[in-house]
């Protein structure tokens, strides 16, 4: 291994008779920390886990802990060539290229949209880092799979051995990550003795969402899980966290005690504060957004985690969430895609 460098360590994991790999990309444990001026404005006990900060100069967020399994399954696999997919300033897309390249192989994106006509923020990294990107019009996730499986052909016909990252790195292997996650969380909860009585987590891709749920069930956590979609219905999203769930469990060396496989009605996710759309700002999150800047000099992201953040205070204001309850935010990054909207802020209702 020693082509790649050695700025990661391996890490083992048994998975049956066989050893599943991970890479050490990320700077772990991130904190677990109070939120204690938000708290005080939302009459709350607020913790954030500040999975923002798990490193690295592309602030990757939420993602590098799935690409820890995935990019270690790729070069099991042989390949020289990673493709995914996201939207046009997608953070999982940003930090496949960078950590791709790292790697010394060759990331190729598949992005939503047309062509931008200013390169700016996700889209400036991805330039310099030297990124293939190609953009295409889906309008459904299973569109952006038929285009990674195209695309995987073509690289294929030109010599080219293709491993696909699906959106925002969400398959049973993405989903080991998350679980690892929660286990550090726990321990961390454990040791500042605390209690949760709710987790707020967003459910983008499923993914995330999906290893939190199997983390929870592991440690029988007694908090309520609750998820914040920004992009899909709540059946649509539910079902992508199941399947994801589905695949983790043939791969996780982890003890997860499910009876079965969770039903949609066990997953908690809310779908109302999705606004006009994926990575379309609401004046909700935008608000929200501000105050957590203001508050706490934490920045959250317009596309997932300011919308999560909205969602979190409505149910706390309309007493879904009791006065005084002790609350977890899972904060999971993404705030370098801020950078596009500059010239738009008094649009989105950013003042």
């Amino acid at each position: 291994m020693e082509t790649y460098g050695v700025w990661y360590h391996e890490v083992t994991r048994m998975k049956g008779r066989e050893w599943m790999r991970r890479l050490t990309l990320a700077q772990k444990p991130t904190p677990l920390e109070p939120l204690t001026r938000l708290g005080e404005l939302l009459r709350i006990d607020l913790w954030v886990k500040r999975d923002d900060l798990t490193g690295d100069m592309v602030t990757g967020g939420n993602k590098i802990r799935k690409l820890e399994y995935l990019l270690a399954d790729a070069l099991d696999k042989g390949a020289d060539t990673i493709i995914t997919t996201g939207g046009p300033q997608s953070n999982h897309a940003k930090t496949t290229a960078a950590l791709t390249k790292r790697l010394g192989l060759h990331p190729v994106l598949l992005l939503s949209g047309k062509p931008p006509e200013e390169t700016t923020a996700n889209l400036l990294i991805n330039k310099l880092v030297g990124a293939e990107v190609h953009y295409f019009f889906p309008r459904h996730p299973r569109e952006m799979d038929d285009a990674l499986l195209r695309l995987a052909e073509e690289m294929k016909a030109k010599g080219r051995k293709p491993y696909i990252i699906p959106v925002g790195g969400s398959n049973g292997i993405g989903t080991l990550g998350y679980i690892d996650a929660y286990q550090e969380m726990d321990q961390q909860r454990q040791e500042k003795q605390l209690s949760f009585d709710f987790e707020f987590v967003t459910a983008g891709s499923g993914g995330t969402f999906a290893g939190i749920y199997m983390g929870h069930q592991a440690v029988q956590a007694s908090s309520k899980l609750i998820g914040v979609s920004p992009w899909l219905p709540s059946q649509e999203i539910k079902e992508r966290i199941i399947d994801c769930i589905k695949d983790a469990r043939t791969l996780s060396t982890d003890s997860v005690p499910l009876s079965g496989e969770p039903a949609l009605e066990d997953l908690s996710i809310y779908d109302q504060y999705i606004g006009s759309g994926y990575a379309k700002p609401t004046p909700e999150g935008m608000k929200a957004l501000q105050i957590m800047a203001s508050e706490e000099s934490i920045l959250l992201d317009h596309v997932y985690t300011a919308k999560t953040m909205a969602g979190l205070m409505d149910l706390v204001e309309k007493g879904v969430i009791a006065r005084g309850s002790s609350v977890l935010f899972w904060h999971t990054g993404g705030a370098p895609g801020l950078f596009a909207l500059q010239e738009r802020w008094s649009e989105w209702g950013g003042g």
